[in-house]
């Protein structure tokens, strides 16, 4: 009973650090999705204030109304506005990093970002199969090793084995007589006895307490198989919703980058027929939004890709690393 519940309480301790890891590792990746949110804020930012500066210098030369050059103008205010709401964010997608690391103060406090090309995200989509990562699970797994069931299911039935059979006796004797003109070797051989024996309690008289003490065992030893059971099915269940979901991140990364290339195509376009005049500031809008669109969109789908492969990392035993 001692060595299962420091087993149990090795487990809640392991399951702590692992659920730890998990969070600190999160928090991470949110930190790296403000990060590229904010430098997309920045972006956008940079091309409507290009966009100003060229309605001024277009109204200017008679070629646009001077709504245009209003327009544009509150156009890059709205992306100012946005840049300083990304930052935000991000300091404090920092700051609760931070505090999950026990450091003292958030300030100054930031992280170098790893880069995730598109040949990186193409490694960590090599999932293996549900299949292959449920076997090293289930012997590998701190929170739910096999050794730990046997254990448990073992000592049951030896607790079960002790109602049935309560003491085991055995006893030998013999005697060297100086009378007996045999010699020492002979004499013990043949004065020797042996006697073996079972003490058993025959539930006569006890109100079948030990044949209940034996069924209660027993009950408790099926409980803690069927137990074993379900954990080995939530585990396998946990274990194919997660492999799908990163694959289906990874399909909705490819969707969301191939988005963004046309996105970067038709803007282009756009912004050709606006550096002619050819262009109101509305289309032009309408084009740098949809890019923007697709550019957020991308990153989310990559941070979501990379957040569901680590679980399946931690499912395999790999550290959480990036």
């Amino acid at each position: 009973g001692g060595k299962l519940d420091l087993a149990a309480a090795m487990q809640d301790l392991e399951r702590a650090r692992e659920d730890l890891s998990i969070n600190v590792m999160t928090l991470y990746l949110q930190v790296l999705y403000n990060k590229e949110l904010t430098q997309i804020a920045e972006r956008q930012l940079e091309l409507s204030t290009q966009q100003a500066v060229r309605s001024r210098e277009l109204v200017a030369a008679g070629k646009q109304p001077e709504s245009a050059r209003y327009e544009s103008e509150a156009l890059m205010a709205k992306d100012q506005l946005s840049l300083t709401q990304a930052r935000n964010d991000l300091q404090l997608a920092l700051l609760n990093l931070s505090q999950a690391l026990n450091r003292e103060s958030a300030a100054g406090f930031d992280i170098v970002a790893p880069q995730f090309d598109s040949v990186a995200l193409a490694s960590l989509h090599m999932l293996g199969t549900a299949d292959d990562v449920y076997a090293y699970a289930t012997e590998n797994y701190l929170c739910w090793p096999a050794s730990l069931h046997k254990v448990c299911v073992k000592a049951t039935k030896n607790d079960t084995m002790i109602f049935d059979f309560e003491r085991f006796m055995g006893r030998y004797g013999t005697g060297i007589y100086s009378t007996q003109e045999a010699a020492f070797g002979t004499q013990f051989r043949k004065n020797s006895s042996e006697f073996v024996g079972v003490s058993m309690s025959v539930p006569i008289f006890n109100r079948r307490a030990t044949h209940n003490s034996i069924l209660s065992a027993r009950i408790a030893m099926r409980k803690q198989q069927l137990a074993v059971t379900d954990a080995e099915q939530s585990l396998r269940k946990e274990i194919e919703q997660a492999w799908y979901n990163a694959d289906a991140a990874y399909s909705k990364y490819r969707s969301a980058d191939a988005a963004l290339a046309s996105a970067r195509v038709a803007f282009a376009y756009e912004q050709q027929k606006a550096d002619a005049g050819r262009s109101t500031v509305f289309d032009f809008n309408d084009a740098k939004t949809r890019m923007e669109k697709a550019e957020s969109e991308l990153v989310q789908a990559k941070y979501e890709f990379v957040f569901r492969s680590k679980i399946l990392d931690f499912y395999r035993g790999r550290p959480l690393e990036l």
